[in-house]
């Protein structure tokens, strides 16, 4: 059984150059992504580039419109979802704050400036709205990043040069949070979220009854589909859903199963009720997705 954990576990860029940037589709339609809670190890920052973009991080959600950006710390829970306009994009730069370090020797800049943000002593803002010189400085150099990766030559020495710019900006203006004052009410919700998540992601394929999930949280089953709706503004089977459907569709592009094993093969016991959701979430039947993705798995 594949394991669905929503702590991504894939890399960003490899060893030598930790670092991705991420085309995020969220206009409702077939080629929508559902970027679902999920949390790693990397930092990410955001900048939305159409319309605008729900953006969830932690326990607070933000309408990031076009232009402007969210800085997400490694290790906080977020997701992406389209806000009430026509179109929702965005680029997520997701990486390693390793990155930043210098290869050969620990210098005054590791010292006395990245030490501190590394070892989470220092944290980023998170929405930056772009109503402030600092802000537009930051979501400069996001731009540039987005723009110059990953055909532009020596892409790697002009985005490292842009995210030290933008950690010295941070810095200079005193916009890095040096403490996060814990809520521990939202703090123990946070950590039962992750459970659920950690066990929607192991078990998605089979049927997930809300007895089950409940007492993995030690919690009663309306406490947890209150819990659920508030962290994640979706239901349980909402979310469940959506992550079924995001793997089918990973399935219609990669192989030529059958839509019924498919269907079967995600955890819908029900080929027919699998149609009526596909075509819900993604706007088009199954097979009509496999369709319009197969020229470009015919020259893959």
């Amino acid at each position: 059984m594949e394991n669905k954990v929503p702590r991504e576990a894939r890399a960003h860029g490899d060893a030598s150059f930790p670092l991705c940037v991420y085309h995020v589709v969220l206009t409702p339609g077939p080629t929508q992504q559902i970027v679902n809670y999920h949390w790693h190890e990397e930092t990410e920052f955001v900048l939305v580039t159409r319309g605008a973009v729900n953006i969830q991080v932690g326990t607070d959600s933000y309408i990031v419109h076009r232009g402007q950006g969210i800085l997400i710390n490694r290790e906080e829970v977020h997701a992406f979802t389209e806000a009430d306009s026509e179109e929702s994009e965005c680029y997520a730069v997701v990486f390693d704050l390793a990155l930043l370090l210098s290869s050969s020797s620990y210098d005054r800049l590791q010292h006395q400036y990245l030490r501190p943000i590394i070892q989470e002593d220092w944290f980023f803002p998170t929405y930056i709205k772009g109503e402030t010189t600092v802000d537009i400085a930051i979501l400069s150099h996001l731009q540039e990043i987005v723009r110059v990766f990953p055909d532009c030559a020596a892409f790697e020495m002009t985005i490292k040069g842009h995210m030290l710019l933008i950690m010295a900006v941070l810095l200079e203006s005193n916009q890095m949070v040096f403490y996060k004052i814990v809520d521990t009410v939202k703090s123990s919700n946070m950590a039962r979220m992750k459970l659920a998540l950690d066990y929607i992601g192991k078990h998605y394929q089979e049927k997930i009854r809300l007895k089950d999930l409940a007492e993995q949280l030690a919690v009663s089953e309306g406490h947890m589909s209150r819990l659920f709706k508030q962290m994640t503004q979706k239901t349980i089977i909402e979310f469940i859903n959506d992550l079924r459907v995001n793997e089918a569709a990973k399935l219609l592009q990669s192989t030529d199963k059958s839509v019924v094993e498919i269907s079967n093969e995600v955890g819908f016991e029900d080929p027919s009720y699998f149609n009526r959701v596909f075509r819900m979430i993604k706007k088009c039947s199954p097979s009509q997705f496999r369709r319009l993705f197969e020229p470009k798995k015919m020259s893959s």
